[in-house]
Formats: C-alpha cells, structure tokens, sequence
C-alpha cells in the first residue's frame, strides 16, 4: 500500500482538505461608519438623517472580517442581528476527508478508488462553488448595512490550500487508474 505513489497523493490531498477549514477563506476589509454621543454611546442607526447635533461625534472605523467554514472572526457586530452563519457549510470538507480515507484504505480494490476519486472531483469542485457563493452572500449582506462599505475583498490560505488539493487527487487518479491498466494487462497475458 505504501509503496504505491498515489497512495502519498492521497494523503496529501486528505491533510489539505482537512487543515483548509482551520484558515481563512476569505478576508473582507469593511469601512464602519461609527457616530457617538457625548457620552461615547453608539447612535442608533435608525437615525437616517444626515444631520449631527451638538453633542455628537463621527468619525470611520477601518475593520476586518474573515469568512472561515468554521465560523467568522472579527467584529461581527457590524453584521444584522438576525444573520445566522450556515452551520452546515463544513459539510463538504467532512465528506470530502472521508471519501479520502475510504480511497486510501480500499487499495485493494482499484475500480472502487476510481469511483471514488471521480466523486471527490464533484465533492470538492461543489465546496469550492459553495463557499464562494457564501462569500459573495457575505459581501452582499455588508454592503446592506446602512454604514458598512466593502473596501476589499481577498481570497486566503483557505481557497488556496482547497484549491491546490485538486492536482493531487488528479496524480491519485491517475497512478490509480495506471496501476488498474496494468493488472489488466497481465490479465490478458495470462
């Protein structure tokens, strides 16, 4: 088993499918518009007027939100007070590890392994898809706030460490499907 080359590609491609969660997928730098009375007591920003009064400060808070599948990190309060971060979004790193490891453990049996990486292929290209529609929802939902400016968007070690999983389950593929063609072929000798 270990002496088979995709079975190192395998692996890598699990522990990157399962560290990528732990990172930042992607990082939104956010423009807060803050206006305080006297007494340093955040306005309510039901006040839609323009207008400052006598006693009242402005001023913009520069602040970053990060959108990891486990959760967000940052100043969440910028956020609605009835969002609800979708719990079920680690889902398909989960399946995705398990998929990998039943992969790994079935080197036996060489057409279940391909079955299986040609469903990981649509597992892991369905979490990439997925987590970048939550993102574009994310960015959405800030740019609904009454005094939350996006300022920037950026992809982070999260994205990447899902995207470069890829080509290792494409090098396990293939050493799979190599190995499957060549029994075959001393099948036929026979």
């Amino acid at each position: 088993m270990l002496q088979r080359i995709q079975t190192i590609y395998i692996v890598i491609f699990a522990i990157l499918l399962f560290v990528s969660p732990f990172f930042v997928f992607v990082q939104f730098d956010v423009k807060h518009t803050v206006i305080q009375n006297e007494l340093n007591v955040d306005k309510d920003s039901k006040n839609t007027t323009n207008e400052l009064k006598n006693d009242e400060k402005f001023y913009m808070e520069l602040k970053q939100m990060s959108f990891l599948p486990t959760g967000l990190k940052g100043d969440i309060n910028i956020l609605p007070s009835n969002y609800t971060f979708p719990k079920y979004i680690i889902l398909g790193y989960l399946v995705a590890v398990s998929f990998s490891i039943l992969m790994l453990v079935n080197f036996k049996n060489r057409s279940k392994q391909l079955r299986f990486g040609k469903l990981l292929y649509l597992i892991v290209f369905l979490t990439i898809s997925y987590m970048v529609v939550e993102s574009y929802n994310m960015k959405s939902i800030l740019d609904d706030q009454k005094r939350v400016k996006v300022l920037n968007q950026a992809y982070h070690v999260g994205f990447y460490l899902l995207i470069s999983s890829i080509p290792f389950l494409f090098l396990a593929n293939r050493g799979v499907k190599k190995d499957d063609d060549l029994v075959k072929s001393l099948d036929r000798l026979r």
